[in-house]
């Protein structure tokens, strides 16, 4: 028997374009940001350049830890 893949279409948080996904997600956040980070749209490029800014900013404090 062939499984069908559920697709969802979760939205950037600042333009509203929809992503085509075939993932399961646990929260409408957790879609919202998964849309934000794979958009094309300006701010969605300046929130991932903030996110990954942060990210490297915690894993530099782990280190000096």
């Amino acid at each position: 028997m062939d499984e069908k893949k559920i697709y969802t279409y979760p939205v950037c948080k600042f333009c509203g374009q929809a992503a085509i996904c075939d993932r399961e997600f646990n929260s409408q956040d957790e879609e919202e940001e998964y849309a934000t980070m794979h958009c094309s749209c300006a701010d969605a490029f300046e929130y991932r350049l903030h996110e990954e800014k942060k990210e490297r900013r915690e894993e530099a404090l782990n280190e000096l830890k």
